[in-house]
């Protein structure tokens, strides 16, 4: 998988991360979205606090192990997706987009129910979601195994924004997991994704999926939270 050297220790190092969490941020100010920038990060020089104009603001885990941010507007600009790389085999994401004019915040959630079921049955075993309650509406969880990041050269959008999967019957790959929700106008999705050791232990894939659900949850929550603190954008 392109841009992961996953070790027989990254399990392991994944709990030491999920132990730190998000108190490692430091106040040093929110770093901008820019249209198509890639930013190598040093340590110490970021606090993990993150914002995309009026759309909303965040605060990614573990700014001291971040490597590189990556910013870009896609598909005509009607989607922005900021990218943090760290030091371990995991990337993390938030996306927004824009809901289509007259839209409900109840009519989005149906539609996208009906998308995670309709790729849920059609990957079965790779692809599971289930929804729960959040301050910002009902959010979609998504849990899947094995998805890889899209190719560039063959026209596709990158992940999380198109989910394709390795062809790997006997082997895990990859865990990811995503929360998808929305205020309007405005639809959000926070998405981690990570390497998984080749001959890892069920032990060390279940807690690969356990640190990356909390990470998945955690950012969630932090961008709801500071979100929530600017004016809601108008339709």
């Amino acid at each position: 998988m392109k841009g992961f050297t996953a070790t027989p220790c990254m399990a392991l190092g994944l709990a030491l991360a999920l132990s730190l969490g998000i108190a490692q941020a430091r106040d040093g100010g929110f770093a901008e979205f820019v249209d198509g920038a890639a930013y190598d990060v040093r340590p110490g020089e970021w606090d993990g606090r993150f914002r995309f104009k009026d759309v909303y603001c965040a605060t990614f885990p573990l700014p001291e192990h971040a490597t590189r941010r990556v910013s870009a507007l896609l598909n005509g600009n009607a989607v922005s997706l900021a990218r943090v790389e760290y030091d371990q085999p995991f990337e993390i994401y938030l996306v927004s987009s824009t809901m289509p004019a007259g839209m409900t915040a109840d009519e989005e959630h149906r539609e996208q129910v009906a998308r995670a079921q309709a790729a849920a049955d059609a990957t079965p075993g790779l692809y599971r979601f289930d929804t729960t309650p959040s301050p910002m509406g009902p959010v979609i969880r998504r849990q899947l195994t094995n998805v890889t990041h899209g190719s560039a050269e063959q026209g596709q959008n990158p992940f999380p924004l198109d989910m394709r999967f390795f062809d790997s019957p006997d082997a895990i790959r990859t865990i990811a997991e995503t929360r998808l929700f929305s205020r309007v106008p405005d639809r959000f999705e926070v998405a981690v994704l990570a390497a998984v050791p080749d001959n890892a232990s069920d032990r060390e894939v279940s807690l690969v999926r356990q640190v990356m659900a909390s990470f998945a949850d955690d950012v969630t929550a932090l961008l709801q939270d500071c979100t929530a603190t600017m004016p809601a954008r108008r339709p």
